[in-house]
């Protein structure tokens, strides 16, 4: 039997939209747009941006794909993990060293990582990526 926890308003954002919100900020920072060029590229002003980062305000469906579009990411990475019951275990995105932080403790997750993804996807060559993975691991031998 599943049960199914109730809202006391369910037009009020949620702990998901907080993690949507805090995923959406750090596709955006690792793109290297500003809050403004951002909502200036799906019709939105830049406090509407800032809303939906800190979980202030829900996305809708559309919107969000657009955002998505916007950032050259995919929506499935934004969504992953949130439709469990419990999103406890659903991972946000850090890249800044603001409150964010608090949300996660995994080191895939944290600012070194997401600037080190960074770096390799700014590599256009494939074979220089691959080359960079195999130096990482090559540098792991103990």
């Amino acid at each position: 039997m599943t049960v199914i926890a109730a809202r006391t308003n369910k037009r009020s954002p949620n702990h998901k939209d907080k993690i949507l919100g805090s995923r959406m900020k750090a596709y955006r920072e690792i793109a290297g747009i500003s809050q403004s060029e951002l909502g200036g590229a799906v019709g939105v002003t830049f406090q509407q941006i800032q809303k939906y980062e800190h979980g202030t305000n829900k996305i809708s469906v559309v919107r969000l794909l657009e955002i998505c579009e916007a950032l050259k990411v995919s929506i499935t990475n934004v969504l992953n993990g949130l439709t469990e019951v419990s999103v406890d275990h659903a991972t946000p995105l850090i890249v800044s060293d603001n409150k964010q932080q608090d949300l996660s403790k995994d080191p895939m997750v944290s600012k070194e990582t997401t600037e080190l993804l960074k770096v390799y996807y700014s590599v256009s060559d494939p074979k220089k990526r691959k080359a960079i993975v195999k130096f990482i691991k090559a540098s792991m031998v103990d």
